[in-house]
C-alpha cells in the first residue's frame, strides 16, 4: 500500500503518525521545493504514480470526453476573490448548482466563440474545457496551487489572457447570477481561472492498485484514525507499504525502518523525539532558498 496524504499547513501529527515518522526511514527523493512550481506537490506525485512527469488535467478531461486529436485544451474554473488593502486572494468555489452553471455559461459563451477559434465544452458544476491554438505554449498555475494565496504572483503575462480575464470579470460584475448567490449566502463568482493546459489529448495510466489518496487535508487525529491506521494495519499484515506526505512546498516519502531499528524500538532504545516528527511535517511547507 502506498498512502499519499495532502497535509494542511500547521498540521500537528497524532500519536500514530508521530510513531511512524520517528521510526520509519525517509527516502532521499522528494517532489517539489520550487516556489514557482505550477502544480502542488500532491498533484505532481499523483502524476508520477500515473507514469507521467507532470499533470495534464485538461488533456485527461478531453480524452474522457472523446475529444481526441483536438488539443490544446485548458480548464476554466470559477473563482471568488477576497480583497485586502493590497491585493486579491483566490478561493476556488464549491460545485455550482445546475442553474448557476447554466447562467455562467451564458455569461462567458460570447467570449469564447468558434469564430474567434475557441471551443467551449461544459464539464458540469461550473467548470469548462476551452480549446484554442494559442493555448499550446501557455504555462499557468493550477487551481489548487493558487488556492487561498495572493493572486498577483501567479497572474499570467500574456496580454491576450489578461484582457480575456478582465472581460470575464466585467461581465460578472453586478450580474444577476451573483446577486442571487449573495442573497442565498453563497460567495460571488468574480472571475474564472484558466489552468491545467495540455498541448495534447491523452489518457494517463491508471493509478496503481496499491495507491490510496487522501485528498482533503484534515487534523492529525482524523489522519490517525483513517489512513494512518489503515497503513499501519497493512504493514503489520506483511504488506509492502509507503507513506507520502505532500505539503504546500514539497512531498516526502517514508518506508518502514530497518530490522535493527525496529528491534531497538522494541527494546526501548531511545528513539527520535516527537518534536522531530513535527519538524518533518513543517519541512513540507518550506520552499528552496
Amino acid at each position: 500500500m502506498h498512502c499519499l496524504i495532502a497535509c494542511a499547513p500547521g498540521l500537528t501529527p497524532g500519536p500514530r503518525l508521530t510513531r511512524l515518522l520517528t521510526q520509519w526511514s525517509r527516502l532521499s527523493t522528494e517532489v517539489g521545493g520550487e516556489a514557482e512550481a505550477l502544480y502542488t506537490p500532491f498533484e505532481r506525485v499523483v502524476a508520477h504514480l500515473r507514469g507521467v512527469p507532470e499533470p495534464s488535467p485538461a488533456g485527461w478531461l478531453a480524452s474522457e470526453r472523446g475529444l481526441h486529436g483536438q488539443g490544446p485544451w485548458a480548464v476554466l474554473s470559477p473563482l471568488h476573490l477576497e480583497l485586502d488593502a493590497q491585493q486579491a486572494h483566490a478561493h476556488a468555489l464549491p460545485a455550482l448548482s445546475s442553474e448557476d452553471a447554466h447562467a455562467l455559461l451564458a455569461v462567458i459563451a460570447p467570449l469564447f466563440t468558434e469564430g474567434a477559434g475557441w471551443r467551449l465544452e461544459p464539464l458540469g458544476q461550473g467548470e469548462f474545457l476551452v480549446g484554442h491554438a494559442q493555448l499550446a505554449d501557455l504555462r499557468v498555475a493550477s487551481l489548487e496551487r493558487i488556492q487561498h494565496r495572493a493572486l498577483t504572483p501567479w497572474l499570467p503575462q500574456e496580454r491576450w489572457l489578461r484582457r480575456l480575464q478582465n472581460e470575464i470579470q466585467m461581465s460578472l460584475h453586478q450580474h444577476p447570477i451573483n446577486q442571487s448567490r449573495i442573497e442565498r449566502g453563497d460567495q460571488a463568482i468574480h472571475s474564472l481561472w484558466m489552468w491545467g493546459v495540455s498541448p495534447e489529448v491523452g489518457s494517463p495510466a491508471p493509478l496503481p492498485p496499491e495507491a490510496r489518496l487522501w485528498v482533503d487535508p484534515c487534523p492529525g487525529d482524523e489522519l490517525d484514525a483513517g489512513p494512518i491506521a489503515e497503513l499501519e494495519s497493512a504493514w503489520r499484515a506483511g504488506q509492502t507499504v509507503q507513506l507520502t506526505l505532500a505539503g504546500g512546498a514539497r512531498a516526502h516519502s517514508w518506508i518502514p525502518g530497518s530490522a535493527w531499528r525496529r528491534g531497538l524500538a522494541r527494546l526501548g532504545w531511545p528513539q527520535r523525539p516527537a518534536t522531530w516528527a513535527q519538524s518533518q511535517v513543517e519541512a513540507l511547507e518550506v520552499h528552496n532558498p
